[in-house]
């Protein structure tokens, strides 16, 4: 019995410290977006990019990933692969555009 506690105990210890080492991996997700990415995801949903290094232009980013995530949406193309690829890199671009704002805010 004292074998099997140890084995339990042991097995359990190691999950608590893969779900902390998850949890600081969660805490770390947010990156830093570079301004080269930033206007590659502006072209992407044909966004005008501040020449003078300001910020892009949200409502437009955000009209624009709508218009092309419905466009793209492969629900609405018959779950066709190169679709769902083209609508998760608009969804990307947005999500990069909304972070760079941010950050610079």
């Amino acid at each position: 019995i004292e074998t099997d506690l140890k084995v339990l105990l042991e097995e359990l210890s190691s999950r608590v410290s893969y779900i902390k080492q998850d949890k600081r991996a969660v805490s770390i997700k947010r990156e830093t977006i570079s301004r080269n990415k930033m206007v590659e995801s502006c072209r992407l949903l044909r966004v005008k990019v501040p020449s003078n290094g300001g910020l892009p232009d949200m409502v437009e980013a955000s009209r624009n990933k709508r218009k092309m995530a419905r466009l793209y949406h492969p629900d609405a193309n018959g779950g066709s692969e190169l679709m769902r690829e083209k609508y998760e890199q608009i969804l990307t671009a947005y999500e990069s555009i909304r972070i760079y704002a941010e950050e610079m805010t």
